[in-house]
């Protein structure tokens, strides 16, 4: 089961937290949530994946080319991860120099200036 759950970081910066499967069909659902957080007025997203349990190849397109749509919009697109096999897929594959990875949501918030 796939669930997305939006919040804030702080004014601004809102987070959506993805859990279970990320895979192509559920990546559109993750698109979504982050265009909502887009309409309100916010500076950065942060993409919180540390409780992704799989991550399929098809979804790694599908955060590459979110992360192109919101930087058309001059917002930061923050992924977090726990690293590992993950990191490996999204650095890894023809679109890692799209990607802004963290390991920690205390990486966004130093990288954002806290």
């Amino acid at each position: 089961m796939f669930t997305v759950e939006c919040g804030r970081l702080r004014p601004g910066v809102p987070v959506v937290r993805a859990r279970g499967r990320l895979d192509r069909v559920t990546g559109g659902e993750l698109r979504r949530a982050v265009d909502r957080c887009l309409e309100a007025s916010s500076w950065a997203v942060v993409v919180d994946l540390t409780e992704v349990t799989e991550l399929r190849v098809g979804a790694v397109a599908k955060l590459a080319r979110m992360a192109e749509h919101v930087r058309t919009d001059c917002i930061g697109l923050h992924i977090v991860t726990k690293g590992g096999v993950v990191d490996g897929l999204l650095a890894g594959g023809p679109f890692g120099d799209r990607l802004v990875i963290h390991h920690s949501i205390a990486a966004v918030q130093g990288a954002l200036g806290r």
